[in-house]
C-alpha cells in the first residue's frame, strides 16, 4: 500500500483498519455483517423463539399492536459500531442505514407502505433522518406524526393532522433495547386508526 493509499484509505468504522475502495466497512468485516432472518423470532417482539415462525408466550398474553416487529442485525459486531458512529453525530450514515432497512424489507417480504414513521426521542438527534432517507429510497411519504411526552416516560401521542387512517404504516427505530418504548409508540399510533402497524429496528436488543 502506498503513502497515498494510506493517506486516502477509508478506516472500517468497526475494526479500525485502513482498506482500500469505498464503503463504511472492510471486507473482513463485510463478511460477517449479515442480515437477520424471520426465521426463530417472534413475530410480535423480534424475541428468539424455538419455532421456524411464531409467537412467543411472553406476547400470547398481552395485547400488541405489532402486525410484525423485526430488526435488521444482531445488537453487536459492525452493526452497532454503525449505530454508535452514526448517533454520535455522523449523520452522512443515514443513507447507509436506510439502505439496509430497505433491504431488510424486501427480505422479509413486508409490504407496500403508506408512510414511514419514526419513535422520537427527548433529545434533539438524527434519528429521524433515517426514516426520511428510508422514506425517499421507497417513494413514500415520511410522517413525524408522533410527539414524545415528557411524563410518564415513555408516552407518545399524536400530533395533530395526522393522516395515517386506513394504510399500512411502518415505525423505525436505531435499536430495540426497550421494546417496551417501541410497543408504546405503536399504541399511540393506533389511534390514528392505521390498517396494520409493521416495526423494524436497525439493531436488535
Amino acid at each position: 500500500m502506498s503513502l497515498l493509499d494510506i493517506l486516502y484509505s477509508p478506516e472500517c468504522l468497526h475494526c479500525k483498519t485502513l482498506f482500500q475502495g469505498k464503503g463504511t466497512l472492510c471486507g473482513q468485516c463485510l463478511d460477517t455483517f449479515s442480515l437477520l432472518s424471520a426465521e426463530g423470532h417472534c413475530i410480535k417482539c423480534f424475541a428468539e423463539i424455538p419455532l421456524v415462525t411464531g409467537i412467543c408466550k411472553p406476547c400470547r398474553k398481552i395485547s400488541h399492536p405489532f402486525y410484525h416487529l423485526a430488526s435488521c442485525f444482531d445488537a453487536y459486531g459492525p452493526a452497532r459500531s454503525i449505530e454508535n458512529v452514526f448517533s454520535s453525530g455522523q449523520t452522512h450514515l443515514a443513507k447507509d442505514i436506510a439502505a439496509y432497512f430497505v433491504i431488510q424489507i424486501h427480505e422479509l417480504n413486508f409490504p407496500q407502505f403508506g408512510s414511514i414513521i419514526s419513535v422520537p426521542n427527548h433529545m434533539q438527534n438524527p434519528h429521524f433522518r433515517i426514516a426520511q432517507e428510508i422514506a425517499k429510497l421507497l417513494s413514500i411519504p415520511f410522517q413525524p406524526v408522533l410527539r414524545r411526552n415528557l411524563k410518564p416516560y415513555p408516552a407518545f401521542s399524536l400530533k395533530k393532522k395526522c393522516n395515517i387512517i386506513n394504510q399500512i404504516v411502518l415505525l423505525v427505530d436505531t435499536n430495540m433495547q426497550t421494546r417496551n418504548t417501541m410497543r408504546k409508540a405503536a399504541f399511540a399510533l393506533e389511534q390514528g386508526l392505521p390498517e396494520k402497524i409493521y416495526g423494524m429496528t436497525f439493531c436488535a436488543s
